[in-house]
């Protein structure tokens, strides 16, 4: 059970950290798309590419080290709902474009405040 208690603490702390650094260097989704779509300026999606590479070699690091086993996870089980996780994620997307900013995309901020 003591491991239990570090994985949770390191969920923690790494959640704390990637969400300050979203934050603190203004990265949102929304507006990397829509910088790309509409501005033609590419930056936001280059570190978009360049934090999910990142993510991609560390998690196969920390397997191959044997510290994690990525076939017990959430996304590689037998019983993952496609068709949920997809209608899910365009809803979430959908309320996101409408209102204008994002709870959980803190980095955007509000588009209809002043800077």
């Amino acid at each position: 059970m003591p491991d239990f208690d570090w994985i949770i603490a390191g969920g923690f702390v790494a959640g704390a950290v990637a969400g300050g650094a979203a934050r603190f260097g203004k990265l949102c989704t929304m507006s990397a798309i829509e910088d790309a779509l509409v501005g033609h300026d590419y930056r936001g999606l280059k570190a978009w590419g360049l934090a999910v590479g990142v993510a991609i070699i560390a998690i196969q690091l920390a397997a191959l080290a044997g510290w994690i086993d990525i076939g017990r996870t959430l996304y590689l089980s037998p019983r993952l709902h496609l068709l949920g996780t997809i209608a899910g994620g365009a809803l979430f997307g959908l309320g996101m474009t409408l209102v204008g900013t994002s709870v959980v995309a803190t980095g955007c901020g509000s588009r209809r405040t002043p800077p």
